[in-house]
């Protein structure tokens, strides 16, 4: 009875730091027991490449020994031109020329079959080179992989102590702080980079596609400011009935519903916003955070909303927070966004953000400090 309650308890509990650096170092000896077997296969190949050399010097002998036996035919035709011209040949020595000749071509025979079993020794030898070399490219993604997964999740602890130190000063605005960073849901970089901004730079007109975590902590920072507009897209009727049950919104946080389109964008086919240009044109904002819609249904380009209203939907001063930029077509949209910049000559400054996921940020350079805290 005892063990059934420590296992329902294990269940609620969260994972211990003693667990979680053992799961590490699992992963680190499972990155050494494979690359112990790249090494072995290294050692497998330096055998055959060491086979290799040796009937290539083989071969050079075979050459060689070739190249004496076209000589010595040579001579031997040589010899009957000479004796033809002189009609000084007799019969007998024309036959055994001749039986020379035939002994020659048996040779020459002889060294032409061993060449060929020469080649496909190589033949195969190098079809095993490149089996070889496939399997260590294979392990070797597997390797990259891991690290990658490895490293991310190191950042990302070391993001959520940052943002936790950082957040549990003294604020007069943030006092919920019950947020669950992470998966779909925002990661610590990009709230402790947004809980600076808010906390340092108080932007005063802010957007955010996509109703989540960070919807949280811009909420409760618009209730502290009188001249705060918050706007907050979102096109799931049923997750904003959710979160409304969970979280009081204040008067300054709007959230505008709009439904969820497919739309052709440079040969891809795009989530958007419907309605999102007509219902924003006109407005600036010294604040954009994208979160949405979903980046993961298309495959070059992602939340190009805000996009179509560059550089007109921006403020003097302005910052854009891009989530999952470890995306690449979430990478091909920001390129397109500084293009805009660049054609408006509009200077700004970017920072990237890593943990698990990461984030960009497009800041002007008046406040190109966030892209660097």
């Amino acid at each position: 009875m005892w063990t059934k309650i420590k296992r329902l308890l294990a269940r609620f509990l969260p994972v211990s730091a003693g667990k979680f650096y053992q799961t590490m170092q699992d992963i680190a000896d499972n990155n050494t027991r494979e690359i112990n077997e790249i090494k072995g296969v290294i050692k497998v190949l330096q055998k055959t490449i060491d086979r290799l050399v040796d009937t290539n010097r083989k071969i050079n002998e075979t050459n060689g020994r070739i190249y004496d036996i076209n000589r010595r035919i040579n001579d031997t035709n040589r010899r009957i031109y000479a004796t033809t011209e002189q009609i000084s040949g007799t019969t007998e020595q024309i036959r055994e020329t001749t039986e020379q000749i035939s002994e020659t071509t048996k040779q020459i025979n002889g060294t032409t079959e061993k060449i060929s079993g020469t080649a496909e020794k190589i033949n195969s030898a190098t079809e095993k080179i490149n089996s070889a070399t496939g399997k260590i490219n294979s392990a070797t993604g597997k390797i990259n992989s891991a690290t990658e997964r490895v490293s991310g999740t190191a950042n990302e602890v070391l993001w959520a102590e940052i943002f936790n130190s950082t957040s549990s000063h003294e604020c007069d605005w943030f006092n919920d702080k019950t947020l669950s960073p992470g998966r779909w849901a925002a990661g610590y970089q990009f709230l402790y980079v947004l809980y600076r901004i808010l906390n340092e730079i108080k932007p005063c007109n802010i957007l955010e596609l996509g109703l989540g975590q960070s919807t949280r902590m811009i909420t409760q920072y618009a209730k502290n400011q009188p001249d705060a507009v918050h706007q907050v897209v979102e096109h799931d009727e049923e997750w904003i009935s959710h979160f409304a049950l969970g979280f009081s919104l204040g008067e300054q946080t709007q959230v505008v519903k709009l439904p969820l389109e497919t739309e052709s964008f440079l040969d891809d086919s795009v989530p958007v916003y419907g309605g999102f240009s007509d219902a924003f044109t006109e407005q600036k904002f010294d604040l954009i955070s994208i979160d949405g819609p979903y980046g993961f249904l298309s495959e070059v380009y992602s939340h190009i909303d805000v996009l179509k209203l560059l550089p007109g939907c921006l403020a003097d001063s302005f910052i854009i927070m891009v989530d999952d930029y470890n995306r690449q077509n979430a990478k091909n949209t920001v390129e397109l966004m500084k293009q805009k910049l660049d054609e408006h000559d509009i200077s700004y400054k970017t920072g990237l953000y890593q943990g698990i996921k990461s984030m960009c940020v497009i800041a002007s350079e008046n406040l190109g400090f966030v892209c660097s805290m």
